[in-house]
């Protein structure tokens, strides 16, 4: 039995909207997410979000600059204010030479080797992205000498280890030393009770790390009679505890502890593990003499103590007030990130449209740029103005040479000139005979 064509279509259709009746209709409310999604206005809102940060970051970046510099300008002034500050700076380096040449030398070169490797390894290093140093130890008999010591390393960092900041700094103001950036504390051992100089710890290195939140600058700190807490007279707690602390003290508090050792051999072993103590400078076996050391004392006092703390002073209000801005700066640089990625996840790459070169507002700042409108446009006109007169010197050069091609050939003249005067162009003779010249017109010869 055959079916027409006309059937099979009638019984197809009806199928369809049987399937159509019984397939549950689409609500207007979970078609809203759909009908909701904006398709044309994504550059707009993104030059919105444009307009509304990056003017000011862009003040805001400028602000903290200027706030840096004049900090460093203030440094400055306060470094080269004392004359005798500046010149004992620049006689530091030479002391070791100076005394040698002098037959005064004694320990004065080991000494002066051994505070730069100091300042090297447990101040410069410490200020590096990769920190490793938790503690740093002073091996000495005569304790007031190791205690002298640790106070120079302090003075002689601020002293030899000059380093750049910034480049901008290094064009104008010179010279920003990275140790201002640490504190440096002296935790005195007050009632002699091993017990109470732990807690004393503890609480210090807790006052470390909420100074770091709020400043962003890192503690050193020397502890007066540390050695108790680590010897082997100590009970196994608070052994444990202070080992804990050695071992965190960088990653946790932000902070590096130092102190001064008399009798190695009392000290618990897994307390002075390298991963706990990474340095220990033994002055005795160094050949470091106590006189030495209260010359270099005697060097700092006088006029450099006071500027020194001066200068620390500056850059420590200077730095605070510094790092408050470069928190605002960086939360507003992660507002604008963070909106052009929600915009950016709002839409998506097919319902963007292209991008139309939307009107600029006057001040606006240009994005990955810095500039403003106002600044490009003055920049636009000197290259248009540049853009005018090269396109008019071209101009004069082609209508030069067109003038010259327009010019009617001469070289036939020049070769009948040649013949009746008798000029050899060939050989750059020329025959001024009168009589040639009339005989030549006798025969014919010009016709």
């Amino acid at each position: 039995m055959r079916i027409s064509p006309t059937t099979l279509y009638s019984a197809c259709n009806i199928k369809k909207q049987e399937g159509a009746k019984n397939t549950p209709m689409v609500s207007f409310c979970a078609a809203d997410e759909f009908i909701s999604q904006p398709t044309s206005d994504y550059w707009t809102r993104r030059k919105e979000i444009q307009r509304e940060y990056l003017p000011r970051i862009a003040k805001l970046r400028k602000q903290e600059k200027q706030q840096w510099f004049d900090v460093c300008q203030r440094a400055y002034d306060a470094q080269y204010r004392s004359r005798d500050f500046v010149t004992y700076s620049n006689s530091l380096h030479r002391i070791p030479e100076m005394l040698e040449s002098e037959g005064k030398a004694r320990s004065i070169p080991i000494l002066n080797d051994l505070l730069c490797k100091y300042m090297y390894n447990e101040h410069l290093d410490y200020m590096r992205i990769v920190r490793e140093s938790n503690c740093s130890a002073v091996i000495s008999k005569d304790k007031k000498m190791a205690e002298d010591f640790l106070m120079l390393t302090e003075y002689y960092s601020k002293f030899r280890s000059p380093t750049y900041e910034d480049s901008y700094l290094s064009r104008k103001v010179g010279p920003y030393n990275k140790v201002y950036g640490l504190d440096f504390v002296y935790l005195s051992d007050k009632t002699g009770d091993s017990d109470d100089l732990a807690d004393a710890v503890l609480e210090l290195l807790e006052k470390s790390k909420e100074n770091y939140k709020k400043t962003g600058r890192e503690t050193i700190i020397t502890v007066e009679n540390m050695e108790k807490l680590i010897s082997t007279g100590n009970n196994r707690e608070n052994i444990s505890c202070m080992k804990d602390l050695m071992s965190s003290a960088n990653e946790d508090y932000h902070a590096q502890l130092q102190f001064v050792i008399t009798d190695f051999k009392k000290c618990n072993i897994g307390a002075t593990a390298s991963h706990r103590i990474r340095s220990i400078y033994d002055l005795d076996k160094a050949g470091i003499l106590k006189e030495d050391v209260d010359f270099y004392v005697r060097y700092f006092n006088g006029e450099m103590i006071p500027v020194f703390d001066e200068i620390t002073e500056i850059y420590r209000e200077g730095g605070i007030e510094n790092f408050k801005m470069r928190q605002e700066l960086e939360g507003l640089k992660t507002g604008f990130k963070s909106k052009i990625k929600e915009l950016d996840e709002l839409y998506s790459k097919e319902t963007r449209g292209i991008r139309r070169k939307l009107p600029r507002q006057a001040g606006e700042i240009m994005e990955n740029t810095g500039a403003t409108i106002e600044n490009t446009a003055k920049k636009g006109k000197l290259g248009m103005a540049v853009a005018i007169i090269s396109t008019a010197c071209v101009a004069i050069g082609a209508l030069a040479l067109y003038l010259k091609s327009k010019k009617p050939k001469t070289a036939p003249v020049i070769q009948n000139a040649q013949f009746a005067t008798g000029v050899d162009m060939a050989n750059n003779k020329l025959d001024l005979n009168m009589d040639n010249f009339l005989n030549n017109i006798g025969s014919g010869k010009l016709a």
